[in-house]
């Protein structure tokens, strides 16, 4: 779920619904259908464009939500970790139009003005399921993963 513009954007596993909410009442407001759209997995909003960024297993979708049309963004090319079906979708954060996609044991991040791939970043062999990642203001990178160079299952950030 994300919030722009004293609205809830929600997604749900399996669904092409995109359920909108006010953020005061939690009142449902509408639904915006997003053709295509499979099995959605993370939302993000861009508050200086307006739009949402949804991601699913090998793709991310674009959505306005000023006029609410849609269209797959971008198509991911996974990598295999040797850990499949762990982590099958992606997670998004969202920072200053730098959008940061964790899957995978990969950081990809893009400009989300024209697509562009600033940083493919390959996390250590040791971390074996990413949970999700965020930039900072130093364009460094947050993550929270399972698996350390001590113990395969425990968690961490790092």
């Amino acid at each position: 779920m994300t919030e722009l513009d004293n609205k809830v954007f929600v997604v749900f596993p399996k669904s092409c619904d995109i359920k909108v909410y006010d953020s005061q009442t939690f009142n449902r407001l509408a639904v915006v259908k997003v053709k295509g759209l499979g099995d959605p997995g993370d939302i993000v909003a861009c508050r200086e464009d307006h739009q949402l960024f949804v991601s699913e297993k090998e793709s991310i979708w674009l959505v306005s939500t000023t006029d609410k049309k849609s269209n797959k963004w971008l198509t991911i090319q996974r990598t295999t970790s040797g850990f499949e079906g762990l982590n099958d979708g992606c997670t998004l954060s969202l920072r200053s139009r730098r959008l940061l996609v964790t899957l995978d044991r990969h950081l990809r991040l893009y400009k989300t003005t024209n697509r562009e791939l600033l940083y493919d970043v390959v996390c250590p062999q040791y971390m074996l399921w990413l949970f999700h990642s965020t930039e900072t203001q130093r364009h460094t990178f947050v993550v929270g993963h399972m698996g350390t160079s001590q113990n395969k299952e425990r968690h961490a950030v790092s």
